[in-house]
Parts: C-alpha cells; structure tokens; sequence
C-alpha cells in the first residue's frame, strides 16, 4: 500500500533523498538527480516513489522549517515504475539539465537544418529532428511555439511530405520548454567559444527595460569586440527579468555574475550605457574604465522645450484631437467641399477625400520626453498635414490650437535645423557595420560647426543654438576615450584637435601612451636592460653604449643594475687581471653616473604613427593590413574601436524582446523569453559548423 504523502509531517531539514543508481552495465544519468525519501540512512520514508533531489534541495534550502507535506507538490515526484524518459523531461523543463550527449544531439540536428541534410532516418529521429529544428525557427522569427498546433501549418508539413500525419509534428510542449533549453544550452556553449577570440577588455553594453503588458523589468547585457583578425563580434549574453531594486549595486551583481558565467572577468571590461544613475554607478563599481556614453540619444531638444513648449503642446493636442476625430464616420458636406479646394489649390498628394467621405493623413505622430528625434518626427507629420489639421480643428471649434502663419515658419525652420543632427545620430547607432567610437569626436565637431551662429537665420533658430551650444558639452562631453579613438583613424589625424587636447589638459603621445599602459599592453621583454660592453680595437677611441629601456623600468631593473656593475668591480674577478685596458673599462663602468638619455620604443612607435598622412575608407583594413608596423597601437585599436559609440545594442535588445511579448504572448514566461532572445540575437552562431 503506497504512504500517503500528505501524512509526512516531518520536517524538510530531517529529510534528505537518498541516490542509489540502479546495477546495471549503463545507468541513465537521471539517477544522479532521483531516488527515495529517507529519514536517516537506515529508514526509508517512501520507496514507492522517486522523488528530484535537486527540487528537494531547493525546498529545503528555502523552507527548513516546514514540514514536508505541506510542500510535496513542489518536488518532481514520480513513480518507483516510471519510465526515465519523464523524469529527463522534469530535469530539462525544470533545472535545464542534460545530458551531454543530448546536447551533441540537438547540435547535429541544428548543423543539418544548415546543410540542408535530408539523411534518411527513424519516424522517432526525424520527430525529434524536427522539433529542434522548428523551435529554432520560431526562436529566429518570433513566432509563437504554438503554431505546431495550427491547422494550416500542419497541412503544410504534411502536403509537402515532411510528416505523414500530425502526429508525427512534435507538441507544443516539446518545443517549450524542452526543446527551447536545450537549443540555449547550445547557444551559450557556442558564444563561449566565441568569447576565447576576445581581448582582455571587452565592451557590454547594459541598460533595463519594463514590459507594457505585466510590467516586468528586465536588463540585458550585449558583448562587443575585435578579434585578432579585426573582425567585429557582437552577441547577445543575457534578458532575464529582474525583480530587485534598480540600484547601482544589485546591477552590478547581476552584471558581474553574468559575465563570470561566460567567463569574463568584470574588473577588465568597458560599460557603454545610458545616463541613469544607477547604470553610471555600475560603471563606477566593476571597472576603473567608466566611460559615459549615450549622450547624444539625449533629447537636443529639451533645453529648448520652455520656449516652445506651448507650440509643442498644441501640435500634441490637435494631433489627439484629429486622431479621435478620424476615428468617427461623420464629416460635415461643407467641410468636404472645404478640404477638396485645400486639395486643389496646395496640390497635396497625401490629402485626399474617398467617395464615402472619409479623407486621410499622412501618419500624424506624437513625442516622446526621452528621445529629441521624435521632435522632430512630430513636427515633419504635422507640416505635412497643416491644411487637413486647420480644416479639422476649426471644424471642431478649436480655433486656439491652430498655429499662425508665425507659428507654422516656425516649425518648418525647426524641421530644418533638427534635420541637421538626425544623421550624426544615424550614424553613431549603427554599431554594426563599422566602429563608431572613432567618429564621435569628428561628429562633434561638426556638430560645433552647425551651432555657429552667423546671423542669417531666423531668431528662434539662434536662440535654439546658443541654448544647444551652452548644453552641448554636457550632452555630448570629450572624453580621452573620444580622442583616443579618434587619432586611431589614421585619415583624422591631420584634423586640429588643439582645442579638445587642451580642454583634456593632453597631448596627441600622452593619450595613446597613457591608453596604451591603461590596457597594459607591451609587446616587449619585460626583462631588465643590459649595458653592452664592449672591447674595442687599438685604432678606435672609447665608446660608450646607450642602454636600451622602455618606460615600465620598475625597481627590479635598478637592482638588477647594480648588481651588473658589481660583477664588474676589481673584487669579483675571479683571476688576476692581465689586461690593463679591461680592468680599467671595469673601473669605467662601476663609477660612471648612470645615463640619463633611454629611448623609448613605444613613445617612439607612436610619435612615427602620428606623422602618417593617409586616406583610409575602412579604418579596421587598415589595421589589418598595416598595423604590425604599430603593433602596439595596433592593439589598442583592437580593444577601443570595439566601443560602440552608444547603448543602441541593447535598445535594439528591447525592441525585439518587445516583439516577442505581444498581446497574445503575455502568459509566456520570463526566463523562457531571455533565451528566446538569445537565441534569436545569436543565431548565426548555430550557422556555424
């Protein structure tokens, strides 16, 4: 007769799972993780059942004090009959835990999908094919998992042969999340091996984002660097929600664990993010390279908003106003005659009026604080819709809310001027196709040149400037960091960045040699310098010899030193000294003041690589194919123009993430949408065989 678990009343810390594997030639690996309830070693609670150590322990851990009946349902329990093949599924579905020939598995049938590899195989081999291979398209184009169960679908697989019935298509359930875990498990073994290609100092960028359906949080971490063929890597490491407080302190924490698990270590690693405190104390907090980035996603506009603020409102007001209107069926036959002469007289393409009397605009588009870009938006919809917005509002009787002829050369002069940046922000977001560190200082420059006022526009656009121009080094600030980059582009550097160098109180050599020794890179023997003593002939006069040293001379090569000149004192010769002109070079040797002259390889490289004057379209070409002559800036290109000029990486993070939990994805869990995420970010990497 089983024991009614719900009369176990001891408690969970008296009680532990006692592992015995079955004795046979090859036991399955789940019995490494099941086995019975015992209350001491000799006293076996239940053996009719088979219960999930790693559950239990769990419980335990957490309620130590409850008694066991009270939290049985929460223990994968099974069965003493039970076939292995649900309790493998509870290991994977639960601890996303597996075997490794599992994972080897799942990896030959994710490389077949590639090579298009239509080996003949078993009706359960090709079930389990498939489902892998199902779950990674839904993975890449966001689909739901659910879709094995449509009926369209189904058909589909089966009109084209790829099932016989569909009940050879794997559930739903297969692919989430059986077989969802084990394609991740895949793809983290597969950025893992990526990652040994990296520098020693890395870039992430981080940044955290809530849901609009359920309002979790999440953060996310990306990862970015050259290889040592200078070719760009980008990955996506981890979305996973997060439930704590916002603080700079359990962000790091997660940050940290995070980049331990990928083997990383955090203290050597750059922080691209946007500007919110807590983001700037993580920066602070895991590395000594703090690097503020983000700044010029900042709203340009937000200097200005208390001058126009009331224009900015009405435009928002009418386009709510317009947008409830278009929304209704009724428009009065005056007003229709009214936007057909508009339409006529303006020649207005997007203006038009169907024979059911509805008339459409062009999309009219709304604000957001946060972003300056969408100012501009706002204000391109509006001008393109002025005569149907006047019609409408005056209809409505809204008579305040439409903008005067004033007004309206206002906002097409604001269009024209904001115009002017959309680029540089276009630009600096592209992070994949080419470094965009490098460009930030020459874009600021630039930027400098548009906020000249020269006197000929009008007085609201140099009113707009001086505010910009008194803001600007707070939003978009000159860093070494910016410098750096910037002399790494060896077309710029003919370009005077006097006034930057000074502002930075540095020089051209003080920045790449201070980021050079920041990185800790030397390619030379760090071994302590010889002087070379040699015997020259009768006919030649005394010689002395330059000793060779960098710049890192450290207390060991003074010692060193000394000990060199006290082998060669008079006392140490360990035979009486015949040659008169040798011990006298000794005598010279030991009592000659050290030289003060050392010549340095590295100042040397860099003050040759500052003297180029080149064009180069591809800066990374360049420092593939000509950068061993600079190996040492060479380097530090690898490491620095593997910064990506802004936190765009982990937005786009967020707009797929957003994708992914749509209205009808809601209930999908959150750690299931972390690996779908990384899967879909990292799926060239499953392309790789």
């Amino acid at each position: 007769m089983p024991l009614d678990l719900d009369k176990i009343d001891e408690l969970n810390k008296t009680l532990f799972i006692h592992i015995q594997p079955p004795n046979v030639p090859r036991p399955s690996f789940i019995w490494n993780y099941f086995g019975h309830l015992y209350k001491n070693p000799r006293e076996a609670l239940d053996l009719d059942r088979i219960y999930c150590k790693v559950c239990f322990e769990k419980i335990k851990e957490e309620y130590p004090d409850a008694s066991f009946s009270s939290v049985r349902r929460q223990i994968g329990t099974y069965s003493a009959t039970s076939s292995t093949g649900n309790m493998r599924n509870h290991l994977l579905a639960m601890h996303q835990i597996t075997e490794a020939q599992a994972i080897k598995k799942t990896t030959k049938h994710i490389v077949s999908m590639f090579a298009r590899n239509r080996d003949t195989t078993s009706s359960s081999q090709l079930k389990e094919k498939l489902g892998h291979q199902l779950t990674l398209m839904c993975c890449k184009d966001l689909l739901p998992f659910s879709i094995v169960e449509n009926e369209g679908f189904q058909d589909f697989l089966i009109s084209n042969r790829i099932v016989n019935t569909k009940y050879d298509i794997p559930s739903r359930t297969t692919l989430s999340p059986l077989n969802l875990n084990k394609i991740y498990t895949v793809c983290v073994d597969k950025t893992k091996e990526q990652i040994k290609l990296s520098t020693n100092y890395p870039t992430i960028t981080c940044d955290a984002w809530s849901d609009k359906y359920r309002h979790r949080s999440y953060i996310c971490i990306t990862l970015h660097f050259l290889d040592s063929k200078l070719q760009q890597h980008q990955y996506s490491l981890r979305t996973q929600p997060f439930n704590e407080a916002h603080t700079g302190e359990s962000i790091k924490d997660l940050v940290s664990n995070v980049l331990n698990e990928f083997g990383i270590n955090p203290n050597n690693v750059i922080v691209v993010s946007d500007k919110g405190a807590n983001m700037h104390k993580v920066q602070s907090i895991i590395n000594k390279l703090r690097y503020r980035q983000h700044e010029l996603e900042n709203e340009y506009f937000r200097s200005n908003e208390k001058r126009f603020n009331d224009l900015l409102l009405s435009i928002n007001k009418a386009g709510e106003i317009i947008d409830a209107d278009l929304a209704s069926t009724y428009i009065d036959a005056d007003d229709t005659q009214v936007l057909n002469e508009k339409f006529q007289n303006d020649n207005l393409e997007a203006l038009w009026l169907s024979d059911d009397l509805k008339f459409r605009f062009h999309t009219l588009k709304k604000r957001i604080v946060t972003r300056w870009n969408t100012v501009l938006i706002m204000l391109r919809s509006y001008a393109d819709n002025i005569p149907g917005i006047e019609v409408i509002l005056g209809r409505l009787k809204h008579f305040d809310l439409i903008l005067t002829v004033t007004e309206n050369e206002i906002v097409r002069d604001l269009i024209q001027f904001l115009s002017l940046f959309e680029s540089t922000t276009t630009i600096l977001s592209a992070s994949k196709s080419y470094p965009t560190i490098s460009l930030c200082l020459l874009l600021r420059i630039e930027i400098e040149s548009l906020l000249h006022n020269d006197g000929t526009e009008s007085l609201v656009i140099q009113d707009l400037k001086v505010l910009l121009s008194a803001n600007l080094d707070n939003r978009f600030p000159v860093t070494p960091l910016y410098i750096c980059a910037f002399l790494l582009d060896p077309s710029q550097l003919k370009i005077d960045i006097s006034r930057y160098l000074t502002q930075c109180h540095t020089t051209k050599e003080s920045i790449l040699s201070e980021m050079i020794k920041q990185f800790k890179i030397n390619y030379f023997t760090q071994a302590s310098s010889t002087n070379n003593v040699s015997t020259s002939s009768s006919s030649q006069s005394c010689s002395s010899i330059t000793t060779t040293a960098t710049s890192h001379s450290n207390p060991s090569t003074t010692a060193s030193s000394t000990s060199m000149k006290r082998n060669l004192s008079v006392e140490s010769l360990n035979s009486p000294v015949k040659n008169l002109k040798k011990l006298k070079e000794n005598l010279i040797q030991k009592h000659k003041p050290p030289s003060t002259s050392s010549f340095d390889p590295i100042l040397d490289e860099i003050q040759n690589y500052l003297q180029l004057d080149i064009s180069c379209d591809d800066v990374l070409q360049f420092w593939r194919s000509s950068g061993n002559a600079f190996p040492h800036i060479k380097r530090l290109a690898q490491i620095v123009l593997a910064v990506p000029a802004t936190s765009t990486p982990s937005e786009r993070v967020f707009s797929t993430t957003g994708l992914i939990l749509n209205a009808k994805r809601t209930m999908l869990l959150p750690e299931n949408v972390g690996k779908i995420q990384m899967i879909h970010d990292n799926y060239n990497l499953l392309k790789i065989t």
